[in-house]
């Protein structure tokens, strides 16, 4: 299991592509926090109240299953 130092709020995800390439960066770092001293995260635990999980790496895992789903799809 994977943990993590910083707790990652509101950031971003930015989609670049054009006919040959396609790219996508984590953005939007303003309220990304340190986490308190001995306290970790794997951004994958459902969020409950005081736990300060915040589900980063379960939504990237959702888009991904989408992207894929759609791409099958449309190469039908």
């Amino acid at each position: 299991m994977r943990h993590f130092d910083f707790q990652v709020i509101g950031s971003s995800l930015l989609f670049i592509h054009d006919s040959k390439k396609a790219g996508i960066w984590m953005i939007d770092f303003g309220k990304t926090v340190p986490l308190p001293e001995g306290m970790t995260l794997n951004h994958n635990t459902q969020w409950e109240r005081g736990n300060r999980e915040d589900g980063y790496l379960t939504g990237v895992d959702s888009l991904l299953s989408i992207l894929t789903t759609l791409i099958q799809e449309l190469s039908q």
